[in-house]
């Protein structure tokens, strides 16, 4: 990652927050540092990276921060007002992400967020005019910490209705280290019961068994998205933890060796009052290679008073207004050498 790790801090004031702070910045501290300055605007950014050639695997290891958000496109209850579209941009940049993945949205927010994010972000070159990146994700990368190699596309999923599912994939270098990895992006079907779940598994392994005939260099992976899935009964099984824990892949919190936030849902329902249990359908998974130094469910806290009877008692509140009815996940992984 680069020279602004002193701008990571764990979002919120959870309880595990100072703690986690202390444990985060020491990870960070092991971070590479080295930057290529991109001064360019988009366009220039990728035709620059369609000859450059890619820096060289070294053998030391590479940290950096890596995530997911569901942005919500389109909600009644939010809009997609200049406003939210700067909120969702600010949210981006706090995460200091040097690679996320975006789901819900579609081509026109993908260019009013890039609009908003650039030159410190871009995409990779995937989607198309009808916006299949509304089920697939997006991702957005920094292009002065990474370069966006040849292997990219999208894996149709197996879709029961609704609009197709797809998975986004693309390979990068990351500059200063020259750590060749692939990210993916995926947003699966939602649902409750058994019968979704059996979506879920189906429509995950096709995107494990899919990504592994195209990774023939057997580089690192991470699977960051929506999974709509998560431990919890109505889902009666967790598919896609199953699936991907099958192929070799782990969940970040339950790799990470410090975690900030752990126990706020990913969803939080556009409700002030914290919906809380550490239940995330937004997650990362990582190969089996890559370390997880830190994860964490990003939050955006005030601290208000109330009087309880005679008493008045300090309450943790979501801030207002909501930047989308999901939290960001955001991990600090450590790529091994190559």
């Amino acid at each position: 990652m680069s020279n602004r790790n002193h701008d990571l801090q764990p979002a919120g004031n959870a309880s595990t927050a100072a703690p986690a702070r202390r444990r985060m910045v020491a990870a960070c501290a092991l971070m590479t540092s080295a930057t290529l300055v991109v001064a360019t605007g988009i366009a220039g950014v990728h035709s620059a990276e369609a000859t450059t050639p890619a820096p060289q695997p070294r053998s030391s290891s590479t940290s950096m921060m890596v995530g997911t958000f569901n942005v919500h496109n389109g909600s009644s209850s939010l809009g997609n007002s200049r406003g939210r579209l700067d909120r969702i941009a600010a949210e981006i940049r706090r995460g200091a992400f040097e690679v996320v993945g975006i789901q819900e949205a579609d081509t026109a927010m993908r260019d009013q967020l890039t609009a908003r994010l650039r030159p410190t972000y871009t995409y990779s070159l995937l989607g198309d005019a009808r916006g299949i990146n509304m089920t697939g994700g997006l991702i957005f990368y920094r292009p002065d910490s990474l370069y966006a190699g040849q292997t990219q596309g999208t894996v149709p999923l197996p879709t029961p209705s609704g609009p197709q599912r797809f998975a986004l994939y693309q390979d990068f270098y990351h500059r200063s280290s020259g750590a060749h990895f692939l990210f993916v992006s995926v947003h699966l079907a939602n649902g409750d019961g058994r019968a979704a779940s059996d979506w879920r598994s189906v429509q995950a392994r096709k995107m494990a068994i899919r990504i592994a005939e195209i990774n023939k260099s057997a580089l690192p992976v991470i699977i960051g998205g929506d999974m709509n899935s998560n431990r919890g009964a109505k889902y009666v099984y967790d598919a896609p933890r199953q699936v991907l824990q099958a192929n070799g892949f782990g969940e970040v919190f339950d790799r990470a060796t410090a975690r900030a936030n752990a126990n706020f849902n990913s969803f939080n329902r556009l409700a002030r009052n914290p919906p809380k249990g550490g239940y995330r359908p937004d997650q990362i998974y990582v190969s089996g290679s890559i370390g997880v130094q830190y994860a964490e469910t990003m939050v955006r806290i005030v601290v208000k008073k109330k009087r309880v009877g005679s008493k008045v008692k300090k309450v943790k509140l979501y801030r207002t207004p909501f930047v989308s009815d999901h939290n960001p996940i955001r991990s600090i992984v450590t790529i091994p050498g190559q």
